[in-house]
């Protein structure tokens, strides 16, 4: 439960709404946490004294974010089948029938929550048709996850994808055992074939209906598989945060470049985005603050040449005469006021610069009457 959790929270908090399918899977995460959460004995039993009902109600909450995460998973094949517009049609009716369950699912179990007892053990044709409701979406989603697999089965160009999908497959299989052991065995012994195997077989498919283990493993799986992606948000939202007093310093001496976007918008914008965004704008700072480089005082010169290393030195010059002209730049000095280079230097790459800033200005710092001061320990 807690790896889900976790996996859930940190996508959801790294991968905001970039796309229509990260909002699909934001959804899906969010609704099979609680739904893995609401499993949980231990929280069901402190949440049970604020719910209607108790435990019983609890038992349909959590049967039912199965439903509604079988909803959104649905969404995720119309919107691969049919596009981002497309799709919205068949989405909200996927919506509105997990909603019509989630009502059916309470008129089902009103006789066991009055006997404070589940539904799975009052039992009868009601659980019956409880669970033909449960996993009415699944079985509705099955084709399209059949075709989607035959799909990735045809562009796997390695052995660990093939593996990997070939895991997915069995997984679906397995977790749908219990649906069509549960009214097999069910018809069998209504037919009069009631053997010991025929009872034990149901009372084992009930139990793993009944205990959430399906939608428990099959939650487990595929958030492994959001590992991967959640790890490379992190690392996108550490480089972020790397390249953010670069980015500072460089957009206050060419404000222009920076792209001014509302307050949702910016939320909205996923870490690959955000960051594809910063590197482009360093970049662009960068090009329009060389134009105004001018050549290095002498004793800068002589400071690069006696500290630093001569495969560095080209570059360590590079970055320090952007940083002298972001910092005129910025503070308004009247030499900025004069007209650029003819000449278009060209500009370091984010990396270099990402390397040699912050060098290039203690360097700096330890010359500042070559500089005439504008750059500074505080600055």
């Amino acid at each position: 439960m807690a790896l889900i959790v976790v996996i859930a929270s940190s996508r959801i908090l790294l991968v905001r709404r970039a796309s229509h399918e990260d909002h699909l899977i934001n959804i899906w995460a969010t609704i099979t946490a609680v739904g893995v959460m609401l499993r949980e004995p231990t929280i069901a039993r402190q949440l049970e004294r604020w719910v209607p009902g108790g435990l019983p109600t609890i038992f349909d909450v959590w049967h039912w974010t199965t439903v509604a995460a079988w909803a959104a998973g649905l969404g995720l094949f119309l919107l691969y089948e049919y596009g981002p517009v497309r799709y919205r049609a068949g989405f909200r009716s996927a919506i509105a029938f997990a909603v019509a369950i989630g009502a059916a699912f309470l008129v089902l179990s009103t006789p066991a929550r009055s006997q404070g007892i589940s539904i799975a053990d009052y039992g009868g044709w009601r659980y019956g048709v409880y669970v033909g409701l449960c996993w009415a979406l699944p079985m509705a989603v099955s084709p399209y996850i059949s075709r989607l697999m035959l799909t990735l089965w045809r562009h796997t160009t390695t052995q660990y994808e093939r593996v990997g999908l070939f895991i997915l497959v069995i997984a679906a299989v397995v977790s749908g055992l219990p649906v069509i052991a549960l009214p097999l065995f069910a018809g069998l012994g209504a037919a009069g074939i009631d053997t010991e195997f025929i009872r034990d077989g149901y009372n084992l498919a009930s139990d793993w209906f009944a205990s959430g283990e399906p939608q428990l493993y099959i939650g487990a799986l595929f958030f492994v598989a959001f590992i991967s992606p959640s790890l490379r948000a992190g690392a996108q939202l550490m480089r972020l945060r790397q390249l953010r007093p670069l980015w500072r310093e460089l957009t206050a001496a060419a404000p222009e470049v920076v792209l001014v976007l509302r307050w949702n918008d910016r939320w909205n914008r996923g870490p690959a985005e955000r960051l594809n965004r910063r590197h482009i704008e360093i970049g662009d700072a960068a090009k329009v603050i060389a134009r105004y480089t001018r050549p290095l005082p002498i004793a800068v010169e002589e400071l690069l040449t006696t500290t630093i290393d001569e495969t560095e030195r080209k570059s360590m010059s590079e970055v320090a005469a952007l940083v002298i002209a972001a910092q005129r730049l910025d503070s308004g000095d009247g030499s900025s006021t004069a007209p650029p280079n003819n000449h278009r230097p060209v500009a370091p790459d984010v990396d270099v610069l990402l390397r040699f800033w912050a060098p290039a200005r203690s360097l700096l710092c330890s010359a500042p009457s070559a500089t005439h001061g504008v750059v500074s320990e505080t600055s």
